[in-house]
C-alpha cells in the first residue's frame, strides 16, 4: 500500500505513488526540509515500537529519488510528530513510549551529536511542532488529556490545554553538521 500519493499542484492531477522504504513499515509522521524536495520521514516497523528516522528525497517529476536512514540509532518510541529547522542542522519530534502513556519531546542536532529529551508524562501530546531557523528554539502545543509546560531541566509544571510554549534547546553556536547527514 501507497504511503504518499503525490499530486501536481497546477491540477491535482495524480503524478505517483510513494511506498515505504520496507514492507511492513508505516509512517508516522513527515516534515519538509525548507525548500527543497527532501522531507525527514519517522517510520515505525510492524509490531517494534522502534521509530527510525529516514532523510526522503523527491526527484523534480516527483518520483522517489531514495531513502536515506539518519545517522542516529532508532528511537524507542513511536514517534508521531516532526520538524526540522529550515538550515537543516535540527529534527525535533514528539513520541510515546509503546507501554503506558508518556512520551518525550527530543532535540537532534548536527547528524546526532548533540541530543536533548525533555519527558512527557499523563499521557500529554504535542500535535504540532515548530523550530527556529538555527534549532535553538522549539515551539509547540499540547493537547488533552492535560498540558504541562517543560523547561529545559526536564521538570514538567502544569499549564492550560493548547497554548502555544517556547522551548530553549539549549543548543546554541553555528551548525557544525546537518541533521540529515546519511548513517
Amino acid at each position: 500500500m501507497p504511503v504518499f500519493e503525490v499530486l501536481a499542484s497546477a491540477t491535482g492531477a495524480l503524478v505517483g505513488h510513494i511506498y515505504p522504504p520496507q514492507p511492513g513499515d508505516a509512517v508516522t509522521a513527515v516534515a519538509g526540509v525548507a525548500a527543497t524536495r527532501t522531507f525527514v520521514i519517522a517510520v515505525e516497523h510492524e509490531g517494534s515500537c522502534r521509530t527510525r528516522l529516514y532523510e526522503m528525497r523527491l526527484t523534480a517529476a516527483g518520483q522517489l529519488a531514495g531513502y536515506t536512514p539518519l545517522s542516529f540509532p532508532a528511537l524507542a518510541e513511536s514517534v508521531y510528530t516532526l520538524t526540522v529547522s529550515p538550515d537543516a542542522s535540527t529534527v525535533a519530534y514528539a513520541g510515546q513510549f509503546c507501554h503506558g502513556s508518556d512520551g518525550e519531546v527530543g532535540v537532534i542536532k548536527d547528524a546526532g551529536r548533540q541530543v536533548r529529551h525533555w519527558s512527557l508524562s499523563g499521557g500529554m501530546r504535542i500535535p504540532s511542532l515548530s523550530l527556529s531557523g538555527d534549532g535553538s528554539m522549539l515551539a509547540y502545543v499540547t493537547s488533552p488529556p492535560y498540558a504541562s509546560r517543560l523547561w529545559p531541566s526536564g521538570e514538567a509544571t502544569s499549564g492550560p490545554d493548547g497554548q502555544i510554549r517556547l522551548l530553549m534547546t539549549g543548543f546554541t553556536g553555528r551548525c557544525t553538521g546537518r541533521a540529515l547527514a546519511p548513517a
